[in-house]
């Protein structure tokens, strides 16, 4: 006899996780039978039941015993998987120390996956009771905490950045055909277009070719080939699912992790030498003072003639000329003169420039040792590719704008407020003091402080201090400028094999130009807006990574230096302790106010300084100070340091205003409301 659900003692509709796949591939699950044990269950219907997989939640309706006594239950709903809680560290013991510095808690481990010592972990928390800590089961190992190899992995795995690709977005790229001309491709094969890029790298995504203007006297026509990402990646394919899921690449010490497969990025997407590739190239026209005159996108098949390193071309702009082939001796000094009318013009428009240098480490071929930490700043050769793009970039802004379409623009907005008045604080007493009454200031203003403490011994900090008074870059479809680039329209254009709002943009030109079926204008993207803003935070988010996994290989640098005198000089200030950044590696040591020595120190929030209660020995951002590193730890990326003592200090925002300092600095009336408006939104969002 057939025994019916409600005979059975068993809720007749429950929450059911899947545990298992028989082999005729029917799904399983448990089911609760009153204070019994529970009861397996076979899913045998329902029109969610093909959403359903292994560790999947469904809604079920317990339906019928079967003859043989199967309970059978049909799908009413497919549920998200259950949201586990993740913690990353190394396990010590019978503990896991958390890999974020920030995170005091307590984590027993209670079991999980196999694990050792030492080991760099992932852990779910199983179970938090009232007490002092929290358990916690092993879910995945990323390595052992001895070798810096783990680091990659754990930050990755830390900033839920995804590494693999699904096999139906392989198939598609592994598919992927050589571009032929048809009738919206234009043959620019013969164009001398040549790649720039650094030694290292990988893909080639554009290729640039300068001539003289014979319309402008000293005027100038550019071409910015940039390689056709839309044409192997079609809106709502398996390929631009995980794209737009990633939003962009993320670049680590020895690993990439591309937005799109290698057989893309570093195949049919990469402007190699001397192979037929598929591009849209922008034709851009620009006068003697290097305004842009006039643009034009075209669909094209390209062939990149040479490739070239930033190393090659500084090396020509220094007046070594050997490292180009002499064939390609006209097109670089064209390139180099172009650059030189673009690089006059921007200077004239009073772009914030930084020029912050970058800090990278340097790993050993095995990657489990750092070797160093290498400085690179910005060469000429760097910024005359930059200037190249900033111009495809702007021409492509100014298009979504003249044709009155949806565009995707990178928009920056002015700096706030409150961290104008704070540099302002800084500032006083320094010949760049700034007026008492100034509401904001323009890129121009910022360049003026930078041009006057120039030299100064306290430069680099007032440099970081610019540099963070500024706002973040964001993707929006609404335009209100690039703040720092001072520059009214401004997209990005240039890194569609890197940026999905490169290839959003790629789309939506192809549309308003008609070059092609596959364009896609964004008022016909479903929820474009939430897309901006999507790939918006996965920019943060590898941003994140970027710095953390930085942070880690320079306390792993670090190592060698336990109990060592290091010199640097105070980036942060807080009541608990000074931020040190060590000379040369960039590391940021910290010393709290107990290792500054025996005295009590009191923390103005206001100046942004410490001072002694006994002597008056004020500490500064900007001070120079020598300490004793205490501690350096990979898998929090910390370092901890005692002080010795202070070096030099210049009293940076301690000093009374004192107007004869002061330098002029335009007062630009408050924002419009509109502009308000969209800061406030842009707020919200909290990007």
């Amino acid at each position: 006899m057939v025994k019916r659900a409600k005979n059975l003692k068993i809720k007749p509709v429950q929450v059911i996780v899947i545990d298992r796949r028989d082999e005729d591939g029917e799904l399983w699950g448990w089911a609760i039978r009153g204070k019994s044990e529970p009861v397996n269950v076979w899913l045998s219907n329902g029109n969610d039941l093909k959403k359903l997989d292994v560790g999947g939640r469904a809604l079920c309706r317990i339906s019928a015993s079967l003859p043989d006594g199967v309970i059978s239950a049909e799908v009413m709903k497919a549920l998200p998987a259950p949201t586990i809680q993740k913690i990353f560290g190394k396990i010590d013991g019978n503990w896991l120390v958390p890999s974020d510095k920030r995170d005091r808690r307590q984590y027993k481990v209670v079991g999980g996956i196999d694990h050792q010592d030492g080991h760099l972990v992932v852990a779910g928390i199983s179970r938090a009771r009232q007490s002092s800590s929290i358990e916690v089961e092993v879910i995945e190992v990323l390595g052992h905490f001895g070798s810096v190899a783990a680091i990659a992995p754990l930050t990755l795995a830390e900033g839920g950045i995804p590494t693999e690709f699904p096999d139906d977005a392989l198939n598609e790229a592994e598919n992927a055909k050589a571009p032929r001309l048809d009738k919206y491709r234009t043959d620019l094969r013969k164009l001398p277009l040549v790649t720039i890029d650094g030694e290292d790298a990988k893909d080639f995504d554009d290729a640039v070719f300068a001539e003289p203007d014979s319309m402008f006297s000293g005027g100038w026509l550019v071409y910015v080939a940039i390689a056709d990402v839309s044409s192997y990646v079609s809106p709502a394919s398996a390929l631009d699912r995980e794209a737009k899921k990633r939003g962009n690449s993320v670049y680590l010490p020895g690993k990439v992790v591309p937005m799109l497969p290698e057989a893309l990025s570093n195949g049919w997407c990469s402007l190699v030498p001397d192979e037929d590739r598929a591009s849209l190239t922008v034709r851009l026209q620009i006068d003697a003072e290097g305004h842009l005159k006039s643009y034009k996108f075209i669909r094209s098949l390209i062939r990149s003639h040479a490739r070239l390193t930033y190393t090659d071309v500084q090396a020509w702009i220094d007046g070594d000329r050997d490292k180009i082939p002499v064939f390609l001796h006209p097109q670089v000094d064209n390139l180099v003169r172009a650059y030189s009318t673009l690089a006059a013009a921007r200077k004239r428009r009073g772009t914030l420039d930084l020029d912050i240098p970058e800090r990278r480490a340097i790993l050993h071929e095995d990657q489990n040792l750092v070797k160093s930490i290498a400085e690179r700043s910005m060469t000429e050769a760097n910024k005359l590719i930059e200037e190249m793009m900033i111009l495809a970039n702007v021409a492509t802004a100014r298009a979504f704008s003249s044709l009155g379409t949806t565009g995707i623009f990178r928009v920056h907005d002015e700096p706030d407020r409150a961290r104008v008045e704070a540099l302002a604080q800084i500032l006083k007493g320094t010949p760049a003091e700034l007026p008492e009454k100034l509401r904001t200031l323009e890129p121009n203003d910022f360049g003026k402080i930078l041009q006057i403490i120039k030299g100064q011994p306290y430069e680099e900090t007032v440099k970081e201090q610019v540099l963070r008074t500024q706002s973040m870059a964001i993707y929006d479809l609404t335009n209100i400028g690039h703040f720092g680039l001072a520059l009214q329209n401004y997209s990005h254009f240039t890194s569609p094999i890197r940026r999905y709002s490169d290839l959003m943009a790629h789309r939506a030109l192809i549309a308003c130009f008609e070059l092609g079926p596959d364009g896609q204008a964004l008022s016909d993207l479903p929820k474009a807006e939430d897309t901006a803003q999507h790939i918006s935070e996965t920019e943060r988010r590898a941003q994140m990574a970027e710095r953390r996994a930085h942070e880690r290989y320079v306390a792993a640098y670090h190592e060698q230096d336990i109990n060592k005198e290091l010199i640097g000089r105070i980036t942060g200030i807080s009541k608990a302790g000074l931020f040190i950044r060590i000379d040369g590696s960039g590391g940021d040591a910290f010393v709290p106010v107990s290792l500054m020595g025996s005295e009590r120190f009191d923390f103005n929030a206001a100046s942004t300084t410490i001072s002694s209660r006994r002597t008056g020995q004020l500490f500064a951002l900007g001070d120079q100070c020598l300490i004793r590193l205490l501690e350096a730890s990979p898998h929090t990326g910390s370092l901890l340091g005692e002080l010795i003592r202070q070096i030099t200090s210049y009293n940076l925002g301690s000093a009374k205003p004192n107007g004869d300092k002061s330098t002029r600095f335009s007062k630009k009336p408050v924002n419009s409301k509109t502009k308000s408006g969209i800061r406030n939104k842009l707020k919200r969002r909290k990007i």
